[in-house]
């Protein structure tokens, strides 16, 4: 699906939310609900939350009229550069390109894509 996705970016290709929804909710509250279940239902939520927000960036990348100086143009940049050896691993945390030092290097075309 992935490389489906490169080919055609404007096509809704992926995963549907209510299987990612699904998996979040196998891997984060199952497991902790016996043991800790207000902690299993917090930390499932904010994940949840922050894959609606990861959602919600990586469509408004391809399918908004992102333009500079609007708060998602960074995130379009870094989703949309093409590299060879090292490339972003995420266009809508900065912060995880940090600190893996996967940071792409711009380049021009990629805010026109």
């Amino acid at each position: 699906m992935h490389d489906a996705h490169h080919k055609e970016p404007l096509a809704f290709v992926g995963v549907p939310s209510f299987l990612s929804s699904g998996l979040i909710l196998a891997v984060c509250y199952l497991p902790l609900r016996g043991v800790a279940p207000v902690f299993a239902a917090g930390f499932t939520s904010g994940m949840m939350l922050g894959y609606a927000a990861y959602m919600f960036v990586h469509h408004a990348t391809h399918h908004f009229n992102i333009q500079p100086g609007d708060w998602l143009y960074e995130a379009r940049l870094r989703h949309m550069t093409i590299t060879t050896a090292r490339a972003s691993i995420t266009a809508s945390a900065r912060v995880l390109d940090r600190v893996f030092r996967t940071l792409a290097v711009r380049r021009e075309r990629a805010a026109d894509a």
